[in-house]
């Protein structure tokens, strides 16, 4: 009992050594306290210099608001010159449509005063008609001219407008820099009152962080003191009994006897006994529970300053709502003001930037005149450009009559004189239009020049050039009449010429006709003497001798002979009239090698390079689009809205026939897409990483794809095989093994004439039959060549979104470090050679094949892999339900 007594006055001094620091901790949180109060001065500081900043901010907005009506008068004087401008322009519009209709009717009436020329009955007349008529042109010419000078008086009244209206706006520029320099002034003043919030903010969540670090201890040490206090309760009610016992049996010691003092000393034993095993129970920890007991006091202090730290708890969970609600409406209203100023200044620019464009719209008028006249100047200059070409192909022409007169017949005497004046005709009119041509090249550059002048507001030298560009004009003009007298009276002379070579070529396929008639004739009848040959008997056969077989047959020879030379000097006749035919024709593709892209002919391999870069754009889209959702739908979303794309495009510029069996198969492929994007499952990965990947490469699916590298292997050997055995007619193997079997042919005719393919060029031209291949491989052909390309596009697809996935997760989540893996360069080196292929591929198919007719295989097959290695191979298939 001593020793329990001993204990708890030691606990007892323990406890008031935890009040003293309990009293030492609750001075601490009162200078915490006070530093909160020196931030909440701090603060009401901070709100002081937000008023003035307001006040700044009032007068920087009154500021505004006068620029803004200097600026909308500005507006209203620039919507005045833009109006007149705009007025100014449709009335010198109006001007040269009249100019250029007079121009018109001075060139109709030259062209009838050509034609009058050319008839002999009435010429008299109808000149001085036309006489009349071109000076009435001339007159309205003229009158025209004086009109454009007025118009060009005008145009620099408002020149001189827009100068003024481009001063007012550098005035108002700089109006807008001063503005701009005070917004940015208020901007970097809202900046540091931000800062300062930040700090404040700042401090404050740290004030806070401390507060609940010191209540969490402040109620850790509270429930430590009342376990303390249970305790000690306890070991006070057992002392208590302890020592009511001992003086108990202190009370009946006079009375017992020895024996009972034995008893009682047995007794005592059990008791001390009883209470070491009470303070072991108690205190079995040692030291442990000891040092719990002592921190436990910590908790008794803490029971007197309770009420005052909850007090000062709740008034500064106060304060720091208050300081939160200024601090964030002091945010809101500085980003507003500072929107609104951006706003401000971004739509003062947008405005002065629309005066500046408009002012120098005015400008531009005048140049758009100039670049109409250089534009009639280049419009004149290409067509003399192709007369120089008409004169350059009738010398052409000359010189391929000269090299023919050795082997054919001349032309007549008459159409020889004409010929030969027509081509030194030409040649003159040729000089002539080539200096005109200068002329006009040099007027087009005095009228670059002369806009580059106004632009610059060098108004001596505008009007300088503007003389000279009218000086230039007149030259030009005459020019041009002399250019279209000569033009009509050519266009007459070739007029003639071409239907004479027209009827002498009519005449010529006549006879052409005719010894095609007689050649058929022989061979039917030669073809009948076979036919009585065979049928003859053997002792009639025998009535013939060799001798005699061998005259028929020279015989024969040498007709067939002679209708080769006449059907051979026939063709060289008809391609020589008609490409002495004067009207020039556009050049077909067999003999430029050019085809038509849309309303341009260009090279063939040229247009070819120009659809592989656009495949190349689509394909790098299509590949940035397989991260946007499962493979499955966006398969059929591309091979539906592509097969009815080319369809339509296949018709319209290749002019492809599109029949109805095309129509139904590439309505049941577009069906068929849309039924697999009704049923197209939701929740499906679209991000894999090189793990993800391994495992899908690694799995049983992966047998997909290598199924699929073996098909697309085996039909490039079959077609390999095809195109070297049976080359298309338009390819240049076609047109070796057409050449070699004619050379073989011609050496196993001994009595044929080498000169045929010497002498006549024309003849080795004419198209020969080609090995055709059976029609059980054309049928095979149509389905392997579309469907294989199918197949590999397919294949190219599903690499491309597995490593494209693969290569968007690391560079946005997980770092490039992790694409460093197998997958990615398998995929990567099998995708990306199978994508180059498909560029040979697509030459191959597309050369033998309509795109009508090869689209909907090539489309199914790609449709029908794509959304098997979405569902296989991605494994999204897991992820559909029963109905899809």
């Amino acid at each position: 009992a001593r020793g329990a007594t001993l204990e708890l006055e030691a606990i007892r001094r323990d406890l008031a050594a935890a009040q003293a620091d309990a009293a030492r901790e609750l001075k601490g949180r009162e200078a915490s306290v006070m530093r909160v109060a020196a931030l909440e001065t701090a603060l009401a500081a901070a709100e002081a210099r937000e008023g003035e900043a307001r006040e700044a901010v009032k007068s920087l907005q009154e500021r505004n608001g006068k620029a803004k009506e200097v600026v909308l008068k500005q507006q209203d004087e620039r919507k005045q010159l833009v109006s007149e401008c705009e007025e100014m322009g449709r009335q010198l519009k109006v001007r040269s449509k009249e100019v250029e209709r007079a121009q018109a009717e001075a060139a109709e009436a030259h062209r009838q005063l050509e034609k009058l020329k050319m008839s002999l009955s009435d010429a008299v007349g109808k000149a001085s008609v036309l006489a009349e008529a071109k000076a009435a042109a001339d007159k309205a010419a003229k009158g025209a001219a004086s009109e454009r000078d007025a118009f060009q008086a005008k145009v620099e009244k408002l020149g001189a407008a827009g100068a003024k209206v481009q001063a007012k706006l550098v005035a108002a520029k700089e109006e807008l820099a001063k503005e701009k320099g005070a917004s940015e002034k208020a901007i970097k003043e809202a900046s540091a009152l931000k800062k300062q919030l930040e700090v404040l903010s700042t401090t404050r969540e740290r004030l806070e962080r401390d507060a609940m670090r010191w209540r969490e201890e402040a109620e850790d040490a509270q429930a430590e003191s009342d376990a303390m206090r249970t305790r000690v309760s306890a070991l006070e009610r057992e002392l208590a009994g302890a020592q009511g016992l001992v003086m108990q049996k202190e009370l009946l010691l006079a009375d017992l006897d020895p024996h009972a003092l034995t008893n009682l000393k047995s007794e005592r034993d059990a008791a001390a006994d009883d209470a070491n095993g009470f303070r072991t129970r108690s205190f079995g920890g040692g030291f442990a529970d000891f040092s719990a007991d002592f921190s436990a006091g910590f908790g008794d202090a803490g029971d007197a300053g309770d009420g005052s730290s909850n007090a000062l708890q709740h008034e500064r969970s106060m304060s720091d709502e208050e300081r939160k609600e200024k601090a964030a409406a002091l945010k809101a209203k500085t980003k507003a003001y500072v929107t609104e100023l951006q706003q401000s200044y971004q739509v003062e620019r947008a405005k002065l930037t629309a005066a500046l464009q408009a002012a120098e719209a005015a400008a531009s008028e005048a140049r758009a005149e100039l670049k109409s006249m250089a534009a009639a100047a280049a419009s004149t200059i290409a067509e003399h450009e192709e007369k120089r070409v008409a004169a350059e192909r009738a010398a052409a022409l000359a010189a391929q009559d000269a090299a023919a007169q050795a082997r054919h017949r001349p032309l007549s005497a008459p159409q020889r004189s004409t010929f030969e004046t027509e081509v030194t005709r030409l040649r003159t009119e040729l000089e002539v239009l080539r200096g005109a041509s200068g002329a006009a090249g040099e007027a087009s550059a005095a009228s670059h020049v002369a806009a580059e002048w106004l632009a610059a507001g060098d108004r001596d030298s505008y009007e300088r050039s503007l003389m000279r560009a009218d000086a230039g004009h007149a030259a030009r003009l005459a020019a041009l009449t002399m250019a279209l007298e000569k033009e009509a009276s050519a266009q007459v002379e070739w007029q003639r010429i071409a239907d004479a070579a027209k009827a002498e070529a009519e005449g010529t396929r006549r006879q052409l006709c005719a010894l095609q008639r007689q050649m058929e004739r022989l061979v039917s009848s030669q073809l009948d003497d076979d036919a009585a040959v065979n049928e003859v008997a053997a002792g009639k056969l025998a009535a013939l001798t060799p001798q005699e077989l061998r005259r028929q047959v020279a015989s024969q020879r040498a007709c067939i002979k002679s209708l080769d030379e006449a059907l051979a000097l026939a063709q060289a006749r008809v391609h020589l009239l008609e490409t002495a035919r004067p009207v020039a024709a556009k050049p077909s593709t067999a003999s430029d090698g050019k085809v038509p892209l849309l309303c341009v002919r260009i090279a063939r391999w040229h247009a070819w390079f120009v659809g592989l870069i656009m495949y190349g754009i689509a394909s790098v889209l299509k590949i940035v689009g397989f991260n946007l959702g499962p493979l499955t739908i966006l398969g059929s979303i591309f091979v539906g809205a592509l097969l009815v794309t080319n369809l339509f495009l296949g018709h319209w510029l290749l002019r492809e026939e599109v029949t109805v069996t095309k129509v139904v198969g590439s309505l049941l492929v577009l069906c068929g897409s849309i039924v697999v994007i009704a049923a197209t499952p939701s929740g499906v990965p679209t991000s894999f990483t090189s793990a993800d990947m391994q495992r899908l490469l690694l799995s049983f699916e992966a047998l997909y794809l290598a199924s699929i590298v073996l098909i697309v292997l085996i039909c490039f050997v079959f077609m390999f095989y095809v195109e070297r055995t049976y080359p298309p007619p338009t390819t240049q193997a076609a047109r070796r093994l057409r050449a070699s079997r004619a050379a073989s042919r011609a050496a196993l005719s001994p009595t044929s004439p080498p000169s045929l393919h010497v002498a006549h060029p024309t003849l080795s031209t004419l198209p020969t039959t080609a090995v055709q291949p059976s029609l059980r491989l054309k049928s095979l052909m149509v389905f392997v060549y579309p469907g294989s390309l199918g197949l590999n596009e397919a294949f190219v697809d599903i690499c491309a979104r597995a490593y494209s996935t693969m290569l968007v997760r690391c560079v946005s989540q997980d770092g490039l470090a992790s694409c460093h893996g197998w997958p990615l360069y398998l995929l990567m080196g099998t995708g990306i050679p199978a994508a180059f292929s498909t560029a040979y591929m697509l030459k191959v198919v597309f050369e033998r094949f309509q795109t009508t007719l090869a689209l909907p295989i090539e489309y199914s097959s790609l449709n029908l892999f794509s959304v098997m290695g979405g569902l296989l191979f991605f494994q999204e298939v897991d992820y559909m339900q029963h109905w899809q």
